[in-house]
């Protein structure tokens, strides 16, 4: 996603071109709607590129002859390096690494490898852009170059993401959702990392002490159709509380719906972008302790510690139990602290910077 919002921020200013290793995605429509040259490797899901997709890399970069080459992500990262080394006149190398590293058991085998691999060439790209300075330092340890770190948050569209309260309405009028209830908001696909399994049993202590309290997931995955899910909701009885969504693509019309929005992840994240679009709704947040979501929130949510469904049910509470007046400035506040740090012209002027100083190098 905030690569998305990048090429479309920077397209005014300079020209893009994305190459997809694999085939057309959930993300492929919003794409499309940028009106940048897409082209597709067409690679399968956890197989090692062959001497075909390699060739297909390199005419794809001949054809559009970039200065920059920015790798998004690790199979990227390094699909950007074979991309500049076959390439001549070889064009500037970016890499950008998305998430914190907490263990590399939790890795998929091939991504492990990729990421092991990464260390070891990582003299190669001229910068690495992390979006956390934990990402960086984790990283750092496992061997990616040092001196090559540069540390660029994620950015936000605060017109897309701001306080609407006729959408607030009409949605929860939707969801069948009394005035009198609260609404705590999930916004993550259905993986172990997101820590979904102690969200719902935080969820259940919660319940346990209010009762006017309703909890709204939204994500791959998290659907009736996902059996492990529905079962977990019902052992916990929670089936009056429990509202699932599925894969939405109108996220900021729900963040508008919630009175509170939760950030459950275990592992995994760097700089998470749902904190920062909840936040610029007006949002308060309780989060746990990864990556750099304690950064984001700043004073103006609750952190807990991960994979601790008493200290979520806990900073879950605390937030709900908030008077009118208190939680009319703490939105006020959360908005003004992703304006101040977070706003996208800031984030994406910040790559632009980056971009021209490296190819001027």
């Amino acid at each position: 996603m905030m690569a998305l919002k990048l090429i479309d921020a920077l397209k005014s200013s300079m020209n893009s071109c994305v190459i997809v290793l694999m085939g057309r995605g959930t993300l492929s429509p919003q794409l499309d709607d940028l009106n940048v040259p897409v082209r597709y490797l067409e690679l399968a899901p956890g197989c090692i590129p062959g001497l075909n997709a390699i060739r297909k890399l390199v005419c794809f970069v001949r054809e559009f002859r970039p200065q920059v080459i920015q790798g998004w992500m690790y199979h990227g990262n390094l699909a950007a390096c074979f991309a500049k080394i076959l390439f001549y006149p070889q064009p500037t190398l970016i890499w950008n690494i998305r998430q914190t590293l907490y263990l590399l058991d939790n890795e998929k085998g091939l991504t492990e490898l990729i990421i092991k691999i990464g260390a070891r060439v990582s003299w190669i790209p001229s910068r690495i852009i992390y979006n956390s300075t934990l990402s960086a330092t984790q990283h750092e340890t496992l061997g990616y170059a040092k001196n090559k770190r540069i540390v660029i948050p994620n950015g936000f569209d605060l017109d897309a993401f701001r306080p609407d309260p006729v959408q607030r309405t009409k949605l929860r009028t939707q969801l069948g959702i009394p005035p009198n209830v609260q609404l705590v908001g999930h916004v993550a696909r259905f993986h172990p990392m997101k820590g979904h399994t102690t969200m719902l049993c935080a969820a259940r202590m919660v319940v346990n002490r209010l009762e006017d309290v309703c909890f709204v997931f939204t994500g791959f995955k998290m659907s009736t159709d996902n059996s492990e899910v529905v079962q977990l909701i019902e052992a916990l009885d929670l089936v009056d509380h429990v509202i699932l969504l599925g894969e939405r693509q109108d996220v900021p019309v729900i963040m508008n719906c919630f009175d509170l929005f939760v950030l459950s992840s275990e592992w995994g994240e760097g700089f998470p972008n749902v904190v920062g679009e909840a936040m610029a709704t007006g949002v308060p947040c309780v989060v746990t302790d990864v990556g750099d979501s304690g950064y984001v929130v700043g004073d103006y949510g609750r952190v807990v510690s991960p994979a601790d469904s008493e200290a979520l049910a806990t900073g879950i509470l605390e937030m709900l139990a908030l008077k009118s007046d208190e939680r009319a400035q703490l939105t006020t506040n959360c908005r003004e602290r992703i304006a101040s740090l977070f706003s996208l012209s800031r984030i994406s002027s910040a790559y632009q910077d980056l971009y021209n100083k490296t190819t001027s190098a």
